[in-house]
């Protein structure tokens, strides 16, 4: 029964009666070095994957370029000295910085990596608040 009533916010007086329970302990403060802990992480990580960003970016930059080119390239109206070898050239000009772009490079790990930073740059910008209020 007292279980029961502590749930309903209220105190038995043993004589069958009820008065209002006292307030609520407080929760413990968060623990700040746990969080600047978290945070120096976070902002270590964040510039591994700028880092990591800025390294793709430029790998994919001539890939890009090939990609950029390849129309202009097959649009050529002039005389080649073998039109079945400058096709093939031409694929394999293509295709290579197609692979490349899809399995290191391209869009797809680019995202992925940007997810990742903006999911730390939030997290990091919470903690920040956290250990500013807490100090």
């Amino acid at each position: 029964m007292r279980l029961a009533m502590t749930v309903q916010g209220l105190v038995y007086d043993g004589a069958g009666g009820s008065f209002p329970a006292p307030p609520a302990l407080p929760e413990p403060p968060p623990d700040v070095q746990e969080l600047d802990y978290r945070l120096r992480q976070c902002r270590v990580k964040m510039q591994g994957l700028e880092l990591e960003l800025a390294t793709l970016h430029r790998r994919a930059a001539p890939y890009l370029a090939r990609l950029a080119a390849a129309p202009a390239l097959r649009a050529y109206p002039g005389p080649v000295a073998n039109p079945e070898d400058e096709a093939d050239w031409l694929t394999i000009f293509e295709l290579g910085a197609r692979r490349q772009l899809r399995e290191k490079c391209g869009a797809t790990a680019r995202l992925l990596l940007e997810a990742r930073l903006a999911g730390l740059r939030c997290e990091a910008e919470l903690l920040a608040e956290a250990v500013e209020l807490a100090s």
